[in-house]
């Protein structure tokens, strides 16, 4: 176990034997110990961020991830100007692009003007659209008609059916 108490960064040399299979003239190994859960996801957030496009699905695919990366970055202290100013609009640009996929009965499908509503959409758009609520200004009536429609089609034994 490794205990790092008030230091944030400990330097230990550990003892290996390179395999007779490893590369010829190999002499070093490293290694990285990350303490937060989400490990080497922390370490490549550049490559999740990503200006929204694309069918309805593709579009939140990229568009969640802005999302949750600022939120984490803002609450860790980590966020800086430049990168906020890109979130923002990436997360701008991802909720207009969406708007492309609302029907005129305000319900979400995954092409622009045909296909069935799909509750699973609807469910990913309203929570996505909340999440965005805290960023940038989100019409609220949207939320409430896709809420609307998803506890539509709830069953009695508190399922969802995916029209």
């Amino acid at each position: 176990m490794l205990v790092l108490g008030k230091s944030t960064t400990v330097t230990k040399t550990l003892q290996c034997t390179i395999p007779a299979s490893a590369y010829p003239d190999t002499v070093e190994v490293s290694a990285s110990i990350v303490g937060e859960q989400l490990g080497k996801i922390l370490t490549n957030l550049q490559n999740l961020i990503g200006l929204p496009t694309g069918c309805a699905e593709q579009n939140l695919n990229k568009l969640m991830p802005d999302i949750i990366i600022l939120k984490y970055l803002k609450a860790t202290g980590q966020l800086t100007s430049d990168l906020q100013l890109t979130l923002m609009k990436y997360i701008t640009a991802g909720y207009q692009n969406q708007l492309r996929f609302q029907q005129s009965n305000g319900i979400f499908t995954f092409f622009i003007n045909f296909g069935n509503p799909s509750t699973w959409l609807n469910s990913y758009v309203t929570l996505a659209f909340y999440w965005a609520s805290e960023y940038i200004q989100i019409d609220q009536t949207i939320i409430e008609r896709t809420l609307a429609f998803i506890l539509s089609k709830q069953q009695a034994d508190g399922s969802f059916i995916e029209s």
